[in-house]
């Protein structure tokens, strides 16, 4: 790289980094892969609340063609009601690195009657929803959560963020990705650690195991993992020594998952079981002084 590619990428780091609150970044506004003739923008602005993880989200369906291009929504029910543009907002999926534990559960089987809401777009042109959230997350609504993900973040850090849209065009069902936005959760830029363990080694008669994350991936003594082996069976890994790539710990049956009572004797762990990381009960500190950390939600 040339003086003048370096001075520009310096020039470039320094506009970003000087972002001010609540602004969505020119320079970070590009779009995701084209897919079907559309295109996906992601842009992701904090409010001015440090450390508090509140955000201004915008995601824009773009026509990244000469030729108009007509697209729909793919609403499962008919309960999802409202324009394209509702349907941009509750259908748009966030997905993160490091990666977060997906929502996993049952839904109702789709049953739609009524028409899907349509948007026709002019060369160039887009349509847009933009949202604010308070809560920790990045979205507000959610249509269908076994294709639209909307994490809660367990450890402060720069996450990295995209989007993923299922839409329609014609008979073709498409599915677009965003740009990336980089996303500082408890106003943090470093590491975050990672969140979804595999279970390495069960010693069922010590209740103590081994899982595949270690100093490597941030993990400190005491971070708490939740294990599912069941409909309602839960246990709780707890971090006890760490290594550089593994760590061991102990298991203990996780009672309650939110209101919900859970089975008082779950099934076992096994080898091969994931874990997902759960929020650390402990204030934060952020540059306004120590916060409360965001509530430990369960997907």
């Amino acid at each position: 790289m040339d003086r003048n590619l370096r001075t520009a990428a310096l020039i470039l780091a320094v506009v970003i980094g000087s972002l001010p609150f609540g602004t969505f970044a020119e320079v970070a506004s590009s779009a995701g892969p084209e897919n079907g003739g559309v295109q996906l923008r992601l842009m992701i602005a904090p409010i001015a609340e440090p450390g508090r993880n509140h955000f201004d989200v915008q995601v824009d369906l773009i026509n990244a063609t000469t030729q108009p291009v007509t697209v729909s929504a793919n609403w499962e029910d008919d309960r999802d009601t409202g324009g394209f543009a509702d349907y941009l907002e509750s259908a748009t999926s966030v997905e993160t690195w490091p990666a977060i534990e997906a929502w996993s559960g049952q839904t109702m089987a789709p049953h739609r009657t009524l028409p899907q809401p349509t948007q026709t777009l002019e060369p160039g042109k887009s349509v847009s929803a933009k949202w604010q959230t308070k809560d920790g997350r990045l979205k507000r609504k959610v249509s269908n959560p076994l294709y639209v993900q909307n994490p809660d973040f367990p450890s402060p850090g720069l996450y990295s963020v995209h989007a993923q849209l299922r839409l329609q065009k014609a008979r073709e069902l498409l599915l677009l990705r965003s740009n990336e936005q980089l996303v500082s959760i408890g106003g943090s830029r470093a590491m975050p650690k990672d969140a979804i363990a595999r279970v390495l080694s069960v010693d069922d008669k010590m209740a103590t195991g081994m899982i595949n994350l270690g100093s490597l991936n941030r993990i400190e003594p005491g971070d708490m993992f939740r294990v599912r082996t069941g409909m309602m069976d839960f246990w709780t890994f707890i971090v006890r020594d760490v290594e550089t790539e593994r760590s061991v710990g102990v298991f203990e049956v996780m009672q309650m998952i939110g209101r919900n009572r859970t089975s008082a004797s779950p099934a076992p762990v096994q080898a091969g079981d994931s874990g997902a990381l759960m929020p650390r009960r402990v204030e934060l500190l952020s540059p306004v002084g120590p916060i409360k950390p965001w509530g430990l939600a369960i997907n």
